[in-house]
């Protein structure tokens, strides 16, 4: 998929979370954005799981 195809979302998160995100993208030499979309990816498929479960 390319990135123009890609829907955008503004989202409001803590101050503290949006630090940690910070730091971590950082540490992990990835985007905010990858990081964020990876832990709603991750939670999509847990509760596709238990949907079937």
């Amino acid at each position: 998929m390319r990135v123009r195809d890609m829907a955008q979302v503004i989202l409001r998160i803590e101050p503290d979370v949006k630090e940690w995100l910070e730091r971590k993208a950082k540490q992990d030499d990835r985007s905010q954005n990858w990081l964020a979309a990876k832990a709603l990816r991750e939670a999509m498929v847990r509760d596709e799981q238990l949907k079937r479960a």
